[in-house]
């Protein structure tokens, strides 16, 4: 099974979330809030200031107005600038009779943020303003208080103590309680999102278990069927090698037969190994004889110790510079190439051309009679398997295949491009 990678609920917490396009419901919320506090700014100026001011203080309601603005482009900015809104809001309501509108909406950024712990000193500072703020306006006389009311009389009734320190506990808890129900919902997403995490993980494992079983099922077929199959047809054709004395063709013939059947045994063994794996058939896991061009002489060697007339031209450039998927992929095209030649013209003459170089890439050409006209025994035609197989190859590597008859005689045509290997392979041995 391949590696998994860890994953944690700790990692999926704090992974910060994609940032999303801006869309209108920020910018919408943001102007509301400028506004809100540019509005909330100027009523406190006006009731601060409601006669104008003592002759050498005309200053203070123009540097009201400025701090006002200035608060107001900070509520813009709160997410950037917590800690310079909360204390310009904060100096802004003790210092000018201004607002502190622009403070709690610092302190709901914070809370939102949980940065409570780290800049608990913010929080105080704007509670201390919004203290101040409330006590000055009970301070003022009613007619001249922004939460005064006036009774069935016609009577202006200031603030009682008891509804200034309810309003101060409104302005300070109801961003605090917003901002940490606002902590809390982001919480739960982000805890909703690494649960799907570790679901799709789960589910990703279950699938590929579930996978690795079936091959291991289907390597344990595999291997009980043919392996007992090529084992007997290795022993039998032992048994035929030392029974046979006195014809040596027949006893060559045995002795191909059997050192066939253990090569094939030796390959399906190893062929078994990497479906077990799960891995993909990588270079390293190729069999020796299908990693390069070398194994060729090989096949060809056995193709003629099965009795088939061959004549074969080989000629390879550089070889040792080509990957091993491309020597795979010749190999087995011109393995197939002569499974088919056994099989269905086992006695007629074979013509192979194999051309390879880094420049013109590989040219596969096997030539041989159709069965009609061929001579020995031929299998029936198959499912044709085979043949696909080989074009599927080609295409795999972007090359191309034409299979099939040609002026009496059935010819395998194949051009695959070059494809280097990513590190030096050992020099072919001619």
């Amino acid at each position: 099974m391949p590696p998994v990678s860890r994953f944690s609920y700790a990692d999926a917490m704090d992974r910060s979330p994609a940032r999303a396009p801006r869309t209108a419901a920020p910018r919408t919320r943001t102007a509301t809030l400028v506004a809100a506090s540019v509005f909330c700014s100027m009523v406190a100026l006006g009731f601060s200031y409601p006669s104008g001011t003592p002759s050498g203080d005309s200053a203070l309601p123009v540097l009201g107005l400025g701090a006002s603005i200035v608060v107001a482009w900070l509520v813009a900015r709160r997410h950037r600038s917590t800690t310079a809104l909360a204390l310009t809001s904060s100096a802004f309501a003790v210092a000018l009779g201004g607002d502190v509108l622009g403070g709690l909406v610092a302190v709901y950024v914070l809370a939102a943020r949980r940065r409570l712990r780290q800049e608990w000193y913010l929080v105080v500072a704007v509670a201390v303003a919004a203290g101040v703020w409330v006590l000055r306006d009970a301070a003022r006389p009613p007619a001249e208080q922004l939460w005064s009311v006036t009774s069935s009389g016609g009577e202006v009734v200031g603030q009682e103590w008891w509804f200034a320190a309810a309003l101060w506990l409104v302005c300070v808890g109801a961003p605090l309680g917003l901002g940490l129900y606002r902590a809390s919902r982001t919480s739960l997403a982000r805890a909703t999102e690494a649960g799907s995490l570790h679901a799709d993980r789960a589910a990703s494992l279950a699938r590929e278990l579930s996978r690795q079983e079936e091959r291991d099922a289907l390597a344990r077929e595999v291997h009980d069927v043919l392996a007992h199959r090529l084992a007997l047809i290795s022993l039998q054709s032992g048994a035929l090698r030392a029974a046979t004395t006195d014809d040596d063709t027949v006893r060559a013939v045995a002795e191909s037969l059997r050192v066939d059947a253990h090569s094939a045994l030796e390959d399906l063994r190893e062929l078994i190994g990497v479906l077990r794996s799960g891995e993909p058939l990588g270079e390293e896991a190729l069999p020796p004889a299908a990693s390069s061009f070398a194994g060729l002489s090989e096949l060809l060697a056995a193709s003629r110790r099965a009795g088939s007339a061959m004549v074969a031209t080989v000629v390879v450039t550089d070889g040792q510079t080509a990957s091993a998927t491309l020597a795979r992929a010749v190999y087995r095209i011109v393995q197939e190439a002569l499974t088919n030649v056994h099989k269905h013209a086992p006695r007629g003459e074979v013509e192979l051309s194999l051309e390879a170089s880094p420049e013109s890439g590989v040219r596969i050409v096997v030539d041989n009679p159709i069965a009609s006209t061929a001579g020995g025994p031929a299998v029936p035609h198959g499912s044709g398997s085979g043949t696909s197989g080989i074009r599927e190859r080609a295409a795999l590597l972007h090359g191309t295949a034409t299979v099939g008859p040609v002026e009496g005689r059935y010819v395998v045509d194949v051009w695959l491009p070059w494809q280097p290997s990513p590190r030096t392979s050992e020099p072919v041995v001619a």
